[in-house]
C-alpha cells in the first residue's frame, strides 16, 4: 500500500533526524512509539541485525531504506496489530 510505505518513510526519516547514526536509539524509540514499551535486548539485536544485513545497506542511518522497512515491519507485527 503506497500510503503505508509513505508513512513508514516519514517515520523512519523522523527517527533518523532525531537520533542520527545512533542506531540503538533509533530502534528503542521506534519500539516505544509503536508498542509503548522498551524493546528487549534480543529485539534490539535483531532489529540492528536486520538493518546491518539489509540488501545494499551501508549500515548508516543515512541508508533510510533499511529503516523504512524496519518501521513497516514493526507495524506489521502482531504486537502492533493486536491489543492484549
Amino acid at each position: 500500500d503506497p500510503l503505508i510505505h509513505e508513512l513508514a518513510a516519514d517515520w523512519a526519516a523522523r527517527l533518523i533526524a532525531l537520533h542520527g547514526d545512533d542506531h540503538e536509539a533509533i530502534v528503542r524509540t521506534a519500539y516505544l512509539e509503536a508498542f509503548g514499551t522498551e524493546p528487549t535486548n534480543r529485539e534490539v539485536r535483531r532489529a540492528l541485525q536486520f538493518v546491518a544485513t539489509y540488501p545494499t545497506s551501508d549500515t548508516s542511518a543515512n541508508d533510510s531504506a533499511a529503516w523504512v522497512d524496519l518501521c513497516h515491519t514493526l507495524w506489521n507485527s502482531k504486537q502492533f496489530v493486536f491489543l492484549n
